[in-house]
């Protein structure tokens, strides 16, 4: 799926009927324009597990979502390297 827009948020329809058709395992999404402004309930999809990672504050570039199937239980892991 390719959506050009500046935010996900504005796409959540049309994000929400491709997934309910093609029913991907895993969905990444990148340039989402999520930032701690955006509540996870604005972002998720039933039945998937949703993983964000905003930008740090003030910047609008660098949003990341991941979706995971539910019933694939998925777990959040974190680095104990620090990358720049």
């Amino acid at each position: 799926m390719n959506v050009n827009a500046q935010s996900i948020i504005n796409k959540s329809d049309l994000l929400t009927a491709t997934v309910y058709d093609l029913k991907p395992d895993i969905l990444g999404i990148t340039k989402s324009w999520a930032n701690v402004n955006v509540l996870d309930s604005e972002l998720a999809l039933e039945g998937y597990q949703m993983f964000r990672c905003d930008p740090p504050s003030g910047n609008r570039h660098g949003a990341v979502l991941l979706y995971v199937k539910s019933s694939l239980a998925s777990i959040e892991f974190h680095t104990k390297s620090k990358y720049n």
